[in-house]
């Protein structure tokens, strides 16, 4: 394998109202004791504060990490769509401030937005206007301003995941884009992306239950790929069958030609990411489309996640040692 930085990122949430179009915690069981749940609610304020923010810079910065991925949503008090923003949005000037922080801790920073149906909350009005021109327009805006806070990212994160049935039943509204209208919506992110000097970059769950031949045809190959894996190991003869299917899109992905980035997280199981990142080491990076890895803790920049974050970044650096 010719030499080449790998991508050693950490995902960082400013924005947390992609992951629901729910006010209440619906038919989940005794949610009191599902900690994840307490973030996972629509909010009306910004769930990021200045000690977790700094905290969390601060041990990106020496422990190995070279990406910071920055989910945005209505976190920001945009120029073009200021309706959107959260109580306590941090401002176009704030959040250049603290991109120019990132970069002197050695990180590259790239932002994230989710453009799934199953994670658009934090687009207000406009998530139940899905494929209309007001909705392109919006998403269009979004995706320039982002990328020229960002100074011209090498990628932008679209998301683009979990758009089911399944993953929306407890939702107030929900929308599913048959495959066709996903495909053309794909095409139109990316090339918006593209217009602003970037590649767009999106999770790749799309693929589990479709074939090979379908996923080739519904997403263009300039689409940078982020297959998620959170089993506690990475070994085919030791998983449930429906886990299999998801290691091995890793393979998938590199055979039909797409750069990836494969994701672990500490979220479900502590050995996870370890493990994904033993298992890369040993078959992906022999691919030269293989970019790299990223760790997706999934909790809110606040201080009572601090523990939390703690063993997400123990877990990070010792994969990378």
């Amino acid at each position: 394998m010719s030499e080449r930085q790998i991508i050693k990122a950490f995902l960082v949430h400013l924005g947390m109202n992609m992951w629901t179009d729910r006010r209440t915690l619906g038919k989940i069981a005794e949610p009191e004791k599902i900690d994840y749940y307490r973030d996972d609610l629509f909010s009306s304020h910004l769930q990021v504060d200045d000690v977790e923010w700094n905290f969390l810079l601060s041990e990106l910065g020496r422990r190995g990490c070279n990406m910071i991925v920055l989910d945005l949503g209505d976190a920001i008090a945009y120029k073009s769509h200021p309706e959107i923003a959260v109580d306590g949005a941090w401002s176009r000037e704030r959040l250049k401030n603290e991109l120019t922080r990132c970069r002197d801790f050695g990180l590259e920073v790239i932002p994230k937005l989710n453009f799934s149906t199953a994670h658009d909350a934090w687009m207000g009005e406009i998530s139940r206007m899905v494929s209309t021109k007001p909705y392109y327009a919006f998403c269009k805006d979004l995706i320039a301003e982002a990328m020229e806070l960002f100074d011209g990212p090498r990628f932008l994160h679209i998301g683009m995941d979990e758009e089911t049935a399944w993953n929306q039943e407890e939702y107030d509204y929900t929308v599913i884009r048959g495959p066709e209208l996903w495909s053309h919506d794909l095409r139109f992110y990316a090339d918006e992306v593209k217009k602003n000097g970037g590649d767009a970059w999106m999770w790749s769950d799309y693929l589990w239950d479709k074939s090979e031949e379908a996923y080739a045809k519904a997403v263009h190959k300039e689409i940078v790929q982020r297959n998620w894996f959170y089993a506690d190991v990475c070994d085919k003869t030791a998983l449930p069958d429906h886990y299999v299917r998801k290691l091995e899109c890793f393979d998938i992905l590199d055979r039909l030609g797409y750069r990836q980035i494969a994701c672990g997280s500490s979220w479900a199981h502590i050995e996870n990411y370890p493990n994904l990142v033993k298992y890369g080491r040993e078959t992906l990076e022999q691919s030269t489309r293989f970019l790299g890895y990223m760790m997706a803790p999934w909790y809110s920049t606040e201080e009572h996640n601090r523990k939390r974050h703690e063993q997400a970044l123990e877990l990070f650096s010792t994969a990378h040692e």
